[in-house]
């Protein structure tokens, strides 16, 4: 029999509202050496099912992102804004999400079902990705949650 589990994490961006091109790392830091991935215990023999993204500005235009996910801490090559590459060493898979589907009064999130569960083998590490042109807001928080199950 299987049990469900949630884990979540979350950064601010720099406190800027310089726009993102797609294809554009979203994290913490504008300088690569001080970047820190999203960090997720997940438990032994789990499989993560879908996601959702929730960032603190309920701006909706431009909110395609996808959160890569690796079993390390992934080495990144540039800050927040820059162009994200990252080496392939430890990738276990990623999933797209829209923050459009859900706007409130305080916020926007979506959530993203995965086709085929990523296996973690213990913790992971997330990394967020632009997908399309995006103007933040100032400082704004994302915040990640992973759903999923033990069996």
């Amino acid at each position: 029999m299987s049990r469900s589990f949630t884990v979540s994490n979350s950064f601010s961006r720099p406190a800027n509202t310089t726009g993102y091109a797609a294809q554009d790392i979203v994290s913490n830091n504008t300088s690569s050496g001080s970047v820190v991935a999203l960090s997720f215990g997940t438990p032994y023999g789990a499989q993560i099912r879908s996601a959702k993204l929730m960032k603190s500005s309920v701006t909706a235009t431009g909110t395609a992102f996808t959160l890569f996910l690796y079993d390390t801490q992934p080495t990144v090559t540039n800050g927040d804004n820059g162009a994200y590459t990252s080496i392939e060493a430890n990738f276990i898979g990623s999933i797209a999400v829209n923050c459009t589907s859900s706007t409130f009064s305080d916020d926007a999130s979506g959530m993203a079902t995965v086709t085929v569960p990523i296996y973690p083998t213990g913790s992971c590490y997330g990394l967020l990705r632009a997908e399309a042109s995006y103007t933040p807001t100032s400082a704004e928080t994302f915040t990640v949650t992973l759903f999923g199950e033990v069996d």
